[in-house]
C-alpha cells in the first residue's frame, strides 16, 4: 500500500478550499445580480439613490449601505438581526418601516435581502444600482416579471394607466 505524501494532501486541500471559495464567490455574484440588485433597483433606489436620499441613506453601493444614514449603518454584514434595513423591511419597528405606506416587500423579497446580508452582503465589482442622475438602471430587466418601465422619480408614485390597443 502506497502512502500519499503529506505535501500532496495539503496541496489538494488548499486547492479544494480555493475552488470552493471561487464557486461561492460566483454564486454570491449571481445571487446579487439576479436577486438582490433588481429588488434594490425596483423597490429602494427611488428614495435612497444618487438624486434622493431620504433619511440621508443611499442604497446604491455596498459602501453606502454600510455607512448608512441618519439612523446609522443600514446593514451589519452577516448579521441580519442587527441590521436596520432588515428590521425596516420586516416592519419590526413602528417608526421604521420600509418601503412605507403599505408597499411592504413580499416574503420572497424580504428573504432574499436577509439572505444577502447573511452572506456578507456580496456586491460584485462593477454592479450598479441606478445611475448618476438617480434614475434606476433597468438594463437587462425589461423582460423580467415585475420590471418597471418607469424611469423618472417624479412619475414613480403616479398611477400607471394601462394602454389600450
Amino acid at each position: 500500500m502506497e502512502r500519499i505524501p503529506a505535501a500532496a494532501i495539503v496541496s489538494a486541500l488548499a486547492l479544494s478550499c480555493c475552488l470552493s471559495s471561487a464557486l461561492r464567490a460566483e454564486d454570491d455574484a449571481t445571487f446579487f445580480t439576479k436577486t438582490v440588485q433588481p429588488i434594490l433597483t425596483d423597490r429602494c433606489i427611488s428614495c435612497h439613490g444618487a438624486s434622493k436620499q431620504k433619511g440621508h441613506l443611499r442604497l446604491d453601493s455596498r459602501e453606502a449601505v454600510l455607512k448608512g444614514g441618519k439612523n446609522g449603518a443600514a446593514a451589519v454584514s452577516a448579521k441580519p438581526d442587527e441590521s436596520l434595513m432588515i428590521k425596516a423591511i420586516r416592519y419590526q419597528d413602528d417608526d421604521l418601516k420600509m418601503p412605507p405606506k403599505g408597499k411592504q416587500l413580499s416574503e420572497v423579497e424580504t428573504k432574499a435581502l436577509v439572505d444577502w446580508v447573511t452572506r456578507g452582503m456580496p456586491w460584485p465589482d462593477g454592479a450598479k444600482i441606478g445611475d448618476a442622475s438617480g434614475t434606476s438602471d433597468k438594463k437587462d430587466q425589461g423582460d423580467k416579471p415585475g420590471a418597471s418601465d418607469k424611469t423618472s422619480d417624479t412619475k414613480k408614485d403616479a398611477p400607471v394607466e394601462e394602454k389600450k390597443p
